[in-house]
């Protein structure tokens, strides 16, 4: 579990703290998408899109678990291996 927690400790009036993240850990595995909006032509002059936030969709296989995260939470992602 020390593989998938980050610790930190820092100092604060003369005491020690510290702060243990533990990810959600689920079993299922996610599909990573890149959301891009694309332009739908409503008229020969306006083409609206849907402008994404948060640019990267993980769904699972089944399409009943989802979430959204930006580019830069994508390296904090964690590869959990069975059995550790």
């Amino acid at each position: 579990m020390y593989h998938l927690s980050d610790v930190r400790v820092y100092t604060y009036k003369e005491r020690l703290g510290y702060v243990i993240t533990v990810p959600l850990v689920h079993k299922k595995t996610f599909t990573v998408l890149r959301m891009i909006p694309i332009p739908v032509p409503l008229n020969r002059d306006h083409f609206p899109y849907i402008d994404v936030r948060d640019s990267v969709l993980c769904l699972d296989r089944a399409r009943q678990y989802y979430f959204s995260m930006t580019e830069d939470e994508l390296p904090k992602c964690k590869l959990a291996e069975p059995g550790h």
